[in-house]
């Protein structure tokens, strides 16, 4: 007998939500020859085992019913390997931007420049010292 999963633990459950005979027909051919699977990250609310039917709680609070398949599931998706040639991008495109007569600026990793990612920290950093000190007090900060 397969050992019983906690109720509240962490789980991924596993159902067919479309044959492959019940998809669209505007569904492009390939894909309606496998079905519709759901893989779903939640909280086991009653004890189950491996491989057998299971319902969980999602973060979003949404109750769903499949086979338990894995217990404290890892997120295994990624965007792949970095790129060489995209590592150099944000140096290059200021290169051609001074080119032009336009200011040098720094980057960041997202490509912003580095002036509004300070300007934004500053902006954040005054609304959490709005909801932590008194006004009369930040008024004088920002005088």
């Amino acid at each position: 007998m397969t050992a019983l999963i906690e109720k509240g633990s962490w789980v991924e459950i596993h159902d067919v939500v479309l044959e492959a005979g019940e998809r669209a027909p505007q569904v492009p051919e390939d894909t309606r020859r496998v079905p519709l699977e759901m893989r779903v990250k939640g909280f086991l609310l009653t004890p189950a085992a491996i491989g057998e039917a299971a319902e969980i709680e999602t973060l979003s609070g949404r109750h769903l019913r499949g086979t338990l398949v894995e217990v404290n599931p890892a997120y295994t998706h990624s965007f792949g390997a970095p790129l060489p040639e995209l590592a150099t991008i944000g140096g290059e495109v200021a290169a051609l931007l001074s080119d032009k007569g336009h200011a040098p600026r720094r980057w960041n990793a997202l490509g912003r420049p580095l002036t509004n990612v300070l300007a934004s920290c500053a902006r954040r950093s005054l609304s959490i010292m709005n909801a932590i000190r008194p006004a009369s007090w930040l008024s004088i900060m920002s005088a």
